[in-house]
């Protein structure tokens, strides 16, 4: 069978989002954070999706952001959403882009598996960075839960 079609569906569809979103879960991470630390620089990623559960730009931005170990970039990235609520580090808005809402999770649980692992392993370079530092534990245990309760659990960093 040939497919008639395989381009975007409407024009509410963010065809980049989609790319990324396609390069994360098929485990091309560094062509997703270059694509991710490209649209970061473009500010492309600075305005709030109209349909976020139809725009996925944000959510893979910062996964492919932190899979790649783009720290900096991952920080810049929660600088430029801002803040979750008043007194919370702007890093804390990249939890929220990767857990989305009950009503439309944004990564799917191996994803966000995938990411908490990466920030795990990585623990002492991603708290070197200071606007980071605030949100690693979070970034590290509490994307995705292995069990109904309990928060994934994570041996210390070791000592540098």
């Amino acid at each position: 069978a040939v497919a008639e079609s395989l381009g975007v569906e409407s024009s509410l569809e963010n065809m980049v989002g989609l790319r990324l979103q396609v390069l994360v879960r098929g485990g091309q991470y560094a062509t997703a954070g270059a694509v991710a630390d490209s649209l970061l620089t473009a500010a492309a990623l600075a305005s709030k999706p109209f349909i976020s559960w139809l725009d996925r730009r944000r959510p893979y931005a910062a996964a492919a952001l932190l899979l790649t170990k783009r720290w900096t970039r991952a920080a810049a990235l929660g600088d430029v959403i801002g803040p979750p609520a008043v007194g919370q580090p702007a890093c804390g808005s990249l939890r929220n882009e990767l857990v989305g809402s009950d009503q439309a999770p944004a990564l799917q649980p191996r994803e966000l598996r995938h990411v908490m692992d990466t920030v795990a392993m990585h623990r002492s370079e991603a708290l070197a960075v200071p606007s980071l530092a605030r949100c690693v534990e979070t970034l590290a245990t509490a994307l995705a839960v292995d069990s109904v309760a309990t928060p994934r659990a994570v041996p210390p960093a070791a000592a540098p």
